[in-house]
């Protein structure tokens, strides 16, 4: 299952992966104070609408 993965590390992941998409607004953390938990979930959020 490694190769699958774009990182091998949950670190590098959550950093080149999800901390963009965070900051973009696409994703939201379940527990905000600890964005590297173990137990974080990522919900999406919804697109803006404006169009």
């Amino acid at each position: 299952m490694d190769s699958v993965s774009p990182c091998s590390k949950r670190k590098t992941f959550y950093w080149r992966v999800l901390f963009p998409m965070k900051e973009a607004g696409c994703i939201g953390l379940t527990i905000p104070d600890k964005p590297t938990s173990k137990n974080q979930k990522y919900p999406l959020l919804r697109a803006n609408e404006s169009a």
